[in-house]
């Protein structure tokens, strides 16, 4: 309750009082959801532009819970673009397909930077996955 309402008060734009809500969802979380507010803080603070804190908090996620997908996906797509560590984001996007093979993101990211870096068997296959995942 107080993580969901946390992002309410975020996308409202209450900024003073969003922040207490996260505190207290994280203190009453218990191990089966912790990862899930960490991941939820990192889309905010991908939307305050703290690029670094998102990151922190994708970390803490995968500290939770190893096999968390998603965060796999964001952290890849964060190393690409902000880190510019292209290879360290390929890896990450794969083992977001390995541990999430139901998500079509990290086909689909992964797919969109290998057509950029012009390996383009691999984007047409990633494609045709991620299609197979959610036509």
């Amino acid at each position: 309750m107080w993580n969901n309402l946390g992002l309410c008060l975020f996308y409202d734009g209450q900024y003073d009082l969003f922040y207490s809500c996260f505190e207290r969802a994280l203190d009453l979380a218990d191990e089966s959801n912790k990862a899930d507010i960490w991941y939820n803080l990192s889309h905010i603070f991908i939307n305050l532009g703290d690029v670094g804190m998102a990151y922190q908090c994708l970390k803490l996620v995968l500290c939770n819970d190893p096999h968390h997908a998603e965060a796999f996906n964001n952290i890849g797509i964060l190393d690409i673009k902000k880190k510019n560590n292209i290879e360290k984001g390929r890896f990450e996007l794969q083992t977001a397909m390995k541990e999430g093979t139901f998500l079509l993101e990290p086909h689909y990211n992964a797919a969109l930077w290998s057509y950029k870096l012009a390996e383009y068997q691999e984007a047409y296959e990633l494609i045709k996955k991620a299609l197979n995942i959610y036509p």
